[in-house]
């Protein structure tokens, strides 16, 4: 027999949203363990300390993500088991990782 739990948690809000956990929704994402990883990101500051010391020389203009987002992706992307960059193609459309970074 499967057991159900209905039960939610709520997560730091995204862009002055509520950010909501559960598992009753269905099949939403590939891996919510992304979530789990923003919020100790946010905790620890682990990316943007990462980002403080690195020197951005791409043109500016012509950039699209910053590169704090950029590391978050590939560092969620390495713990969640996605090791090879080619799997960010995929991933880039997966809402829990999409909302982590």
């Amino acid at each position: 027999m499967n057991a159900v739990c209905h039960e939610q948690f709520e997560l730091e809000s995204l862009f002055g949203k509520k950010l909501t956990g559960g598992f009753d929704g269905g099949s939403i994402s590939s891996d919510g363990g992304s979530l789990v990883l923003r919020e100790l990101d946010l905790r620890y500051g682990v990316t943007k300390l990462m980002a403080r010391s690195l020197l951005d020389r791409r043109a500016a203009n012509r950039v699209h993500h910053g590169l704090e987002t950029l590391l978050k992706q590939r560092v969620y992307g390495i713990a969640l088991g996605c090791e090879d960059a080619n799997d960010h193609d995929r991933l880039r459309y997966d809402p829990a990782l999409k909302a982590a970074c």
